[in-house]
């Protein structure tokens, strides 16, 4: 995938992380007690390192490696979500590595645990009122949400939007996408590869 793709792909993942952060008082109150501290994150699915940098009020999502990292982890994405969100279970093992500042690892795991924004609301403002409402109502019917695992509800929220609402696509749509862009990048490489013999046999 193109840097400049990352990079577009990066800035959406961060605004919709923030809006959701918006929506949760009780996070951006503890926020601030982790400003300025940076994880760096090499993730399985992702081609290259990424920097998770913790501000007042906000995340920032970056590519570009800062002057100074606190902890780092290597972990398979869906390994590193289940982990965050068991209380019951240290944040390192099972094909998780973490090196540096094991606390800020631990703090920023209590903050995944209480994360508790306003769901519907989130909803509504990219699905519309009615949809959002259909889906806290169905999600109401079993049990409140409050009482529910985490696990539970974003499998609920995920399988909605990519079944339902087609809005997010599966994780073969993905692949497949991933791989039409790497193969245009080939493409485009001997293009520039050609071009390159052509201008030196002119030359």
């Amino acid at each position: 995938m193109f840097r400049p793709l990352r990079s577009a792909l990066l800035a959406t993942l961060e605004a919709r992380l923030n809006s959701l952060l918006s929506r949760d008082p009780w996070l951006l109150q503890r926020l601030p007690e982790l400003a300025d501290r940076c994880i760096e994150l090499q993730l399985q699915e992702w081609p290259e390192p990424l920097y998770l940098r913790l501000l007042e009020q906000s995340l920032r999502l970056q590519l570009e490696a800062p002057e100074q990292v606190d902890a780092r982890v290597q972990a398979n994405l869906s390994q590193l979500l289940a982990r965050l969100a068991d209380p019951s279970q240290p944040l390192a093992g099972s094909g998780i590595q973490i090196d540096g500042d094991h606390q800020l690892l631990q703090q920023l795991q209590r903050l995944y645990q209480g994360f508790d924004p306003d769901w519907e609301g989130w909803l509504a403002e990219h699905l519309g009122d009615i949809p959002a409402h259909l889906i806290g109502k169905a999600l109401q019917q079993q049990r409140t949400w409050l009482a529910r695992s985490r696990g539970e509800l974003h499998a609920d929220l995920r399988e909605y939007l990519q079944e339902e609402s087609g809005l997010l696509p599966t994780p073969i749509e993905v692949e497949d996408w991933i791989e039409d862009i790497r193969q245009a990048r080939l493409h485009l490489d001997r293009l520039e590869a050609r071009l390159q013999q052509l201008e030196q046999q002119q030359g």
